[in-house]
C-alpha cells in the first residue's frame, strides 16, 4: 500500500528542505568568510560595491570567467545604467565602419536594397552612379535571389546582406532574377562614395524633389549640386524629402541650412552647465518656394532641418509628427581603436522650443494612404505618394 501524505505534511517538508538548503549555503559562505584573516575581510568589505563583487567572484567563483566577455558586459551595463538612450560602445571594427559611414564612404558594389517579401528576394531600389554595380549591368528592380550558393529565401534577408559584404578588391557573387530569367554576377567590391542627397524633377516639370538620406560629410556638396542641376532643368520650387532620415553630422546640417536660410541663428546648443552657444547663417540664402516632407522616423538633424525652415517660414512642413530627438552625441576614442558615443549637449531650433521627446509638428498633417503605408518609400510613385501630392498642392497655391 502506498503511503499518502497530507498537503500540510508535504508543505512542511518542502519548507524544511528550503531552510536546510539556505542554512547550508549561509553556513558555508560564513565559514569561508570567518576563516579569512581580518585583513582580507576588510580588503573587500571596504571596497565599493563593484570592486567587492569582482573580488568575491575572482576568489570564490567555481566556474571559469571570460575576462573579455565580462569587460564588455560591464561596459554595456554601465552605459545602460546611465540612462543615456543614445550612448553606445563601439569596438574597433564597429568604430571604423562608423567613421567610414560618417565620411560618406564604405566598401561595396554600390547598391541600395530592400527585402521583397512576396518574392523572398533582395530588391535593388537604387544604384550609385559610376559604381561597380552600374558598370556590371545591374538595374533597378533586379531581384537578388541567391548569394554565392545560398538562396536568399533559405538564408534570410540579413544573413544574405552579410554575405554580400566583404573587403575591398574581393568579389561579390550573386544571382539576380530579371523578367523571369536568372543572371549570375561577380562584381568586385571597391570604396563607394554614398549619395545622400539626390535630386529629380517631379512630373509637373517645375518642381524639383531632393531626397536627403542623412547628413554626412558628403551631403552638403551633393545637396548644392542637386539643386543647381534641378534649376537648370527648370525647377521653380523645391520639395525636400527627409522621411526616414535619422540625422547625422552637425557641420553637415549647419552647412545645408546656411545655404537655405537668411541671416540669423541656425541652432542653439546648450552644454551640461547650461551655457548656450549659437551657430548662425549669413545673408545669402535660397529664395524659392519650398516644402519639406517628414514622418515619424525623421530624427535629430533631419528634424532640425525641418524645424529651422519652419521657424523662418521659409518652407511648409508636410507629413506626420517627427521622432523627437533634440540631443547631441560626441565620439570619444578609447584604447585599441574602440570608441564611446555619449550624449553631451542638447540643442534647440533657431527660435522655437526644443522638440526633444515631442517631435516637430508639421504645418500640414497628412499620412500616406492605407493602400501604400506599408510600402517602402523607395517604391512609392508620384501618383500614390499622398504626402508628396499634398506638398505639391500647397505649392500650387503659392503661385
Amino acid at each position: 500500500m502506498k503511503k499518502r501524505f497530507s498537503i500540510l505534511t508535504f508543505t512542511v517538508a518542502v519548507l524544511a528542505a528550503i531552510i536546510i538548503t539556505f542554512q547550508v549555503t549561509y553556513v558555508s559562505c560564513y565559514m569561508v568568510y570567518r576563516n579569512k584573516s581580518a585583513k582580507e575581510q576588510n580588503s573587500f568589505t571596504d571596497m565599493d560595491m563593484l570592486s567587492a563583487i569582482d573580488y568575491v567572484y575572482s576568489n570564490y567563483y567555481y566556474g571559469d570567467m571570460d575576462k573579455d566577455a565580462l569587460e564588455e558586459a560591464l561596459i554595456y551595463g554601465y552605459i545602460y545604467g546611465t540612462g543615456d538612450k543614445y550612448g553606445e560602445y563601439m569596438d574597433a571594427e564597429s568604430y571604423a565602419e562608423f567613421t567610414d559611414d560618417n565620411n560618406g564612404k564604405n566598401v561595396g558594389i554600390g547598391l541600395n536594397v530592400i527585402y521583397n517579401d512576396e518574392m523572398e528576394a533582395i530588391e535593388v531600389i537604387n544604384i550609385t552612379p559610376d559604381s561597380p554595380a552600374e558598370k556590371a549591368g545591374i538595374i533597378i528592380g533586379d531581384l537578388i535571389v541567391k548569394v554565392g550558393d545560398e538562396l536568399v529565401s533559405d538564408a534570410g534577408y540579413y544573413s544574405s546582406l552579410a554575405m554580400m559584404q566583404g573587403e575591398k578588391d574581393t568579389a561579390a557573387e550573386f544571382t539576380v532574377s530579371r523578367n523571369g530569367k536568372e543572371i549570375e554576377f561577380s562584381v568586385i567590391r571597391t570604396e563607394i562614395t554614398q549619395h545622400t542627397a539626390v535630386g529629380r524633377m517631379y512630373l509637373d516639370g517645375i518642381t524639383g524633389v531632393v531626397r536627403i538620406e542623412e547628413f554626412d560629410a558628403t551631403t552638403f556638396e551633393q545637396f548644392k549640386s542637386a539643386i543647381k542641376e534641378l534649376k537648370k532643368q527648370g525647377a521653380e520650387r523645391l520639395v525636400f524629402d527627409v522621411r526616414q532620415n535619422p540625422g547625422g553630422d552637425l557641420e553637415s546640417i549647419v552647412s545645408v541650412l546656411d545655404y537655405l536660410l537668411p541671416e540669423g541663428p541656425i541652432i542653439r546648443i546648450e552644454d551640461k552647465d547650461g551655457n548656450e552657444t549659437t551657430r548662425d547663417s549669413d545673408k545669402k540664402h535660397l529664395d524659392m518656394p519650398m516644402a519639406v516632407l517628414v514622418n515619424e522616423n525623421t530624427a535629430s538633424a533631419a528634424e532640425l532641418f525641418a524645424s529651422a525652415l519652419q521657424d523662418y517660414k521659409a518652407a511648409t512642413i508636410v507629413g506626420k509628427t517627427t521622432y523627437g530627438k533634440g540631443s547631441m552625441q560626441t565620439i570619444i576614442p578609447l584604447n585599441g581603436g574602440a570608441a564611446l558615443r555619449l550624449t553631451f549637449k542638447m540643442y534647440k531650433p533657431p527660435f522655437s522650443d526644443s522638440y526633444d521627446g515631442i517631435g516637430v509638428v508639421p504645418d500640414i498633417d497628412v499620412a500616406l494612404s492605407g493602400e501604400v503605408e506599408d510600402i517602402s518609400l523607395y517604391k512609392l510613385t508620384d501618383e500614390n505618394d499622398t504626402q508628396l501630392i499634398r506638398a505639391i498642392e500647397f505649392l500650387n497655391t503659392r503661385k
